[in-house]
């Protein structure tokens, strides 16, 4: 899957990116992928974590 060892610290251009996760769709920040049998969509990511938790 990963084309070499020495290319783990390399950013992926956009074809590899689609070879790797199928064409997965890409989120904007703070949504999340979900998927059923009817395809996949983005969702905005529920906050679970504690107040005391959080930075």
């Amino acid at each position: 899957m990963l084309k070499s060892i020495s290319n783990l610290g390399n950013v992926l251009n956009k074809t590899e990116q689609v070879t790797i996760n199928g064409g997965q769709i890409s989120c904007p920040r703070g949504q999340v992928l979900r998927c059923n049998w009817l395809g996949c969509w983005c969702e905005a990511e529920i906050d679970d974590t504690p107040e005391d938790f959080k930075k």
